[in-house]
């Protein structure tokens, strides 16, 4: 089972609507989303829940014009849906194939090549990267009856409850060797015989360990030849039997020195092994330490495993039954999902084998889990885990491939300390990149394949996309992508791709800031005037000033003089006594606008020059580092530097900055090389010094260690081409399918002449293509109706913030709340809309008479709060121009689908007609009561067509069968025709004013 963390747990559960008319307040929303599965849509009912599979707004990119950044905005538009008066929506997740995260598991090893066994993020993206795995080893122990060992079989006799064993739970047996160290083996139940009081359970051969220390476990290891670490690729070299190596195997731990690798590092909970003249051990690193003085490596590991064969282990079982009763537990284990210090998520009870009911491979990834059945045969099948992985959903997946693991090593309590990060390749791109949105165009809101379709011929494409085609294997639970992916979805009858509007974004270097390099070191030249010398180095155009500092130690603990020279002039002038000879030391630093070069190299003078200068104490001479990058592997550098003669010791310095004010010493030791990790986003200096006893030298001159140039991605300037080829292929949809209206938007800003211009072309027969996507067709005018466009963007309360986003998640939750309440046909306009606290932009009364012809619904703020006073269609006529008249045609259609289901294999008979059409007329006049159509009487209102006007006989015997509905919506002047057939088991609707 799955155990949630303490705390209360609310789920929304939507009561059964009593009401005979289809719902008709179901949204559907596709767009940009941290996590969840991509191209598969999911059914939501809260916040909460959305925010649990979709996680939180990502940052997309930096818009320089208004200095802050892009963030998307399908988060904002499901929660406006939902505090607006929706109910129930279905969220779609566009991406390009995003980069998923991938994770090894502490203790949890393969049973063949003891590799770590590695978890994925349960969907791609950057969401994931400060996730850790932990893993809690489970035990049951249980009486043992009977024991046999023989022929690759292991039989058990267990006394225990039935159904304690599961199919492939894990066993494990353990108990002391008859050579004094304690044996362990693990085998799975593959066979089980039940009765009232014993189990008896079958396996193959066991794996077998020696596990911790016992007192002749250094001599039976013998002298080590190798070391490896198991990384979770493969298999790693530490030790490759060259140079010397010391092991160390006592008190249940060992101590292994080594020389330092040229290659990666084990790191904590990582498993090593060590092969040895006499044997193999494998144990758990629990400390790293490295000597770079020294050029050594020593690990501290514990949970010592030796493996043994079988017949060795079977020699070592001679005293078990006897004087020994091993210990027989059945083994499960709790996998722990941590963000920081705590714990997220936790699924329980996992077993080892792929065959297990509830192993760990099996925990769903998002696209598996939420995926649409097509009936194809590569359709997952639900596992246990599935309910228990779902909500809250747990953040991690299995990863192929399947295999039989143990846990060697496994932790037995939850700790921070014993958990692994993901593996993080040092290539690795951008957060960006790996959510997969480094490119947004228009395709990837929907389906290129569906979107150059026309209106009358998009739906049955589809239908053979989805239902009769396979899915391609690079996504086999997405057979269409984007808004396409809803054609499943027939209880939607909303929809909004609030993301359409974002203006896209390209990829910037920013270089990194360069640092003035130091002057030389200076020279000082005595000028005929006794006592007088001028300092000078050579100029640089880069200098604005200098400051020269001088002292009487070399490590300029005392400033004897300090000069401030402004201008580009590389020389000084400085009287020195010349009675007593006195040893300076002097360096100079270049001043560039607002930066700072390091210190030049020191200069050392005696003065006035004597052969012998009394009472200086002596100094050492400066050395010269190097930087080599990258070296040995990538990811650090090594800095050299040359020895001194008679020096004792070596102090490197790195800073953050070139004037060292505040430094960290790395090293005081007798070397002359260091190797350092890499931090590309940080420029460092460094420096170094021979020291010999309490004689220091002067300090080398500052090597520079560049930071990496960095990027950005920025927002490009907006663009109409590719929201006018998402809206068309929008539209075109929701009039393919029927009972879908769309909740269109501006990009934000959009001034009244903008949406003029744009909205023109968006009703445009004659339009251009963009992004393949054609314009609405002079066939296509009826396409129009199934959308509203809203503006302006809207600035809303979330928590205690306000944040802006394009309307159409408000707009929808108010079409929903207005259907659910008043019903479809109802006019959504005049109704309050929530959390709206203020618009961008706003417009002038004379903006609003431009506006509203064009079929531009703009949100208002009177005294009632905000509010559309308009409520159009973008149809160019009367007829189908206000939305409650589109609204309440797509109900009939819905309605006539449902019913029409129902007389498929009826006989087309008079007296069938003459039910369905009772059936309808009840249905009619039921919306009739309800204020759906204009007039008084039934006769004004509707009509249902059912007789041999059409119902010919000639068509009846070709085997079709005809509906007619005539509709006088109130709202509407003119009476709509909706006429349904049904032929060769297929149903067609129609409409006509």
């Amino acid at each position: 089972m799955a155990t949630r963390l303490p705390g209360l747990y609310f789920q929304s559960i939507t009561p059964p609507s009593a009401d005979i008319l289809p719902r008709m307040d179901i949204a559907a929303f596709v767009g940009l989303a941290a996590s969840g599965p991509l191209h598969i849509p999911v059914l939501v009912e809260d916040p909460a829940e959305f925010r649990d599979i979709f996680g939180d707004d990502l940052m997309l990119a930096f818009d320089t014009t208004r200095d802050e950044p892009l963030r998307t905005h399908l988060g904002a538009a499901v929660e406006a849906f939902f505090y607006n008066g929706g109910r129930r929506c279905w969220v779609v997740r566009v991406a390009e194939t995003p980069t998923t995260n991938i994770y090894p598991v502490p203790g949890l090893v393969a049973a063949d090549t003891h590799l770590p066994i590695r978890l994925a993020a349960r969907s791609g993206g950057a969401w994931s990267d400060d996730l850790r795995t932990g893993a809690v080893l489970s035990p049951f122990t249980m009486p043992l009856a009977a024991l046999t060992l023989a022929g690759g079989q292991t039989t058990l006799v267990l006394t225990t409850a039935p159904h304690t064993i599961q199919p492939f739970d894990l066993l494990e047996l353990r108990a002391p060797a008859s050579d004094g160290s304690t044996l362990v083996g693990f085998c799975f139940a593959e066979q089980i015989d039940r009765n009232a009081a014993t189990q008896t359970v079958e396996s193959g051969a066991a794996a077998w360990f020696r596990y911790g220390t016992w007192p002749t476990a250094h001599s039976t290891f013998g002298t080590p030849t190798s070391a490896t670490w198991h990384h979770p690729d493969g298999e790693r070299t530490i030790w490759d039997g060259t140079g010397a190596a010391v092991l160390d195997i006592a008190d249940e731990e060992l101590l292994f020195t080594c020389p330092l690798p040229p290659d990666s590092i084990p790191d904590r909970l990582h498993l090593i092994r060590l092969n040895g003249t006499g044997a193999t051990l494998l144990a758990v690193v629990e400390d790293v330490s490295i000597d770079r003085a020294a050029h050594t490596l020593t690990l501290v590991a514990t949970h010592l495993f030796w493996p043994l064969d079988e017949n060795d282990a079977l020699a070592l079982t001679a005293n078990w039954g006897v004087s020994v009763q091993p210990l027989v537990s059945r083994l499960r284990f709790h996998l722990h999902a941590w963000r920081h210090d705590g714990i997220i998520g936790m699924i329980e009870q996992l077993g080892f084998h792929p065959n297990h009911p509830r192993y760990w491979g099996h925990l769903p990834t998002d696209d598996a889990l939420f995926a649409w059945p097509t009936g194809e045969p590569t359709s997952r099948t639900a596992t246990p885990l599935d309910d228990d992985a779902r909500m809250p959903r747990f953040p991690f997946a299995g990863l192929a491939p399947h295999t039989p693991a143990l846990p060697l090593g496994m932790a037995r309590a939850p700790t921070a300390a014993d958990t692994l990060p993901r593996l993080v390749s040092p290539s690795e791109p951008d957060s960006l990149t790996r959510n997969g949105l480094a490119t947004l165009d228009a395709t990837l809101f929907f389906d290129p394949d569906m979107a150059i379709h026309t209106t009358t011929r998009l739906l049955a494409e589809a239908e053979q996309r989805f239902y009769l085609q396979p899915p391609p294997p690079s996504r086999p639970f997405a057979p269409l992508l984007g808004l396409h992916s809803l054609l499943p979805i027939s209880e939607a009858t909303l929809i909004a791709v609030p993301d359409a509007v974002q203006p896209g974004w390209e990829h910037h270097t920013i270089p990194a800031p360069t640092v003035p390099p130091a002057p030389e070191r200076p020279t000082l030249t005595p000028l005929e005037t006794p006592g007088f010398y001028r300092l000078d180095w050579p100029a640089s155009a880069e200098a604005s000033g200098y400051i020269v500092e001088e002292s009487d130690t070399p490590t300029f603990e005392r400033i004897t003089h300090r000069a401030h020279l402004a201008g580009d002039s590389p020389t000084m002038e400085r009287y020195l006594a010349p009675d007593c000879p006195v040893r300076r030391f002097y360096r100079v630093r270049m001043l560039s606008e607002n930066d700072t070069s390091p210190w030049s190299r020191t200069l050392v003078a005696d003065v006035p020059s004597k052969p012998f200068v009394a009472c200086t104490p002596p100094t050492m001479p400066e050395t010269t580092p190097r930087l080599v990058w990258p070296t040995p592997a990538d990811g650090t550098y090594r800095i050299e530097w040359d020895s001194i003669p008679n020096a004792e010791a070596y102090e490197l310095q790195e800073a953050d900055e070139p004037l060292f004010l505040t430094p960290s010493i790395l090293l005081d030791a007798d070397a002359t090389e260091m190797t350092l990790p890499r931090r590309p986003a940080q420029t460092l200096f460094y420096r170094v010094r021979a020291r010999r006893g309490t004689t220091v030298g002067l300090w080398s001159a500052t090597l520079v260690v560049p930071a990496d140039d960095t990027s950005q991605w920025r927002a490009r300037p907006p663009s109409s081409e590719g929201l006018l080829a998402v809206q068309r292929a929008l539209l075109r949809f929701c009039a393919a399918r029927g009972d879908l209206f769309a909740a269109l938007s501006l990009p934000r800003g959009t001034r009244a002449q903008e949406a003029l211009t744009y909205t023109a072309r968006l009703q445009s027969p004659t339009d251009t293509a963009t992004f393949g996507v054609a314009p609405i067709g002079f066939d296509e005018t009826a396409t129009l109706s199934f959308g509203t466009l809203v503006h302006p963007w809207l600035w809303q309360q979330r928590d205690t913030d306000t944040h802006l986003h394009p309307p159409d998640g408000v707009a929808l939750g108010v079409l929903a709340e207005t259907a659910l309440r008043d019903g479809a046909w109802r006019s959504p306009a005049n109704r309050p809309w929530r959390t709206v606290v203020a618009l961008e932009p706003t417009f002038s009364r004379a903006e609003w008479g431009l506006l509203y012809p064009a079929a531009v619904n703009l949100v208002h703020r009177d005294a009632r709060g905000f509010l559309t006073l308009s409520n159009e269609t973008l149809f160019p006529g009367d007829d189908l121009r206000a939305i409650h008249v589109r609204r309440l045609l797509s109900l009939i259609r819905k309605i006539t689908l449902r019913e029409g289901e129902e007389y498929v294999f009826e006989p087309n008979t008079p007296g069938f007609r003459r039910r369905v059409q009772h059936r309808f007329e009840q249905l009619l006049s039921h919306l009739h009561r309800r204020g759906a159509f204009r007039g008084t009487q039934a006769a004004d209102a509707y009509r249902v067509i059912t007789d041999g006007r059409i119902n010919t006989r000639q068509s009846v015997e070709a085997g079709r069968f005809i509906i007619e509905l005539r509709v006088a919506p109130a709202a509407a002047t003119a009476v709509i025709i909706v006429r349904l057939v049904q032929h060769d088991r297929r149903t067609t609707i129609t409409e006509e004013v």
